[in-house]
C-alpha cells in the first residue's frame, strides 16, 4: 500500500496527525487539503534520515524494546500492513520466543562464550539505570557487532538478566502496544486507517 492509497482511507483526525508529525506551519485542514499536504511532502515523510532521527529516543529500555517489537511486527506483516490485533499478537509471540529461548540451557551454545560474557557484563552495568540512552544503545550495538554476536543473542542475554522485554521478563500488554502504535502515528512513521474490512489497519511508512 503506497502513501497515496493509505491516505484515501484515513479520516481527518488521522490525516492531521500525520501532517503535525513533520510541520506545525499549516493550520488545521479539511481532509482533502490534508491529503494534498501529505502527498506534496511524501518525500520528506519517507526520508530515511528523518525516520532514523525520529525513531532514536532516550528513555526506558522497555519502551525502546516495545517500539522495536511493534515495528518488527509491522515489517513482518504482508505489505507492512496489519490490524491492531495482529500487531499485539505478533509482538507477544516475538517476545515469548525470546523468553523461551533464554530459558534453555543450550540457548547460546553456538556463540563464543567469552564474547557472550563480555556483552553480559556490559549489559548488566547498563541495566542498573532505569534509563538507557540512545547513545548507550548505540555503544551496545557496536560492542555486540565487534564481538560477532547477533541481535537475538543480545535479547537472550537481556532475558537471562530478567530485563526482556522489561524488568521481570514481563510481556508488554495490548494497551502498551496500542500506546506504541499511537506514538508512531504521531511521529508520522505509521499510518492508521480503516480498511475495507471493519478492522482498523496500521500501515508502516518505510
Amino acid at each position: 500500500m503506497r502513501v497515496a492509497d493509505a491516505i484515501e482511507l484515513m479520516t481527518k483526525a488521522m490525516l492531521q496527525r500525520v501532517v503535525d508529525s513533520f510541520t506545525k506551519d499549516f493550520p488545521k485542514s479539511d481532509e482533502e487539503r490534508a491529503r494534498e499536504i501529505i502527498l506534496r511532502n511524501s518525500g520528506e515523510l519517507t526520508d530515511p534520515q528523518r525516520i532514523e532521527a525520529v525513531l532514536a529516543f532516550d528513555g526506558r529500555l522497555q519502551d525502546q524494546i516495545r517500539q522495536t517489537c511493534v515495528l518488527e511486527a509491522l515489517i513482518g506483516s504482508p505489505d507492512c500492513t496489519a490490524s491492531e490485533l495482529d500487531v499485539v499478537e505478533n509482538v507477544t509471540q516475538l517476545q515469548q520466543q525470546v523468553l523461551d529461548a533464554a530459558a534453555s540451557p543450550q540457548a547460546l551454545r553456538y556463540e563464543d562464550a567469552r564474547s557472550v560474557e563480555v556483552l553480559r557484563a556490559v549489559m548488566r552495568v547498563a541495566l542498573k539505570d532505569a534509563i538507557v540512552t540512545n547513545q548507550e544503545l548505540e555503544l551496545l550495538r557496536v560492542l555486540r557487532e565487534s564481538l560477532g554476536l547477533s541481535p537475538l543473542t543480545m535479547r537472550i542475554i537481556q532475558a537471562q538478566l530478567e530485563h526482556f522485554p522489561r524488568k521481570g521478563n514481563l510481556l508488554h500488554t495490548a494497551a502498551e502496544c496500542r500506546e506504541a502504535l499511537l506514538n508512531l502515528q504521531r511521529c508520522g512513521i505509521v499510518f492508521y486507517c480503516p480498511a475495507q474490512s471493519a478492522a482498523l489497519r496500521h500501515r508502516l511508512l518505510l
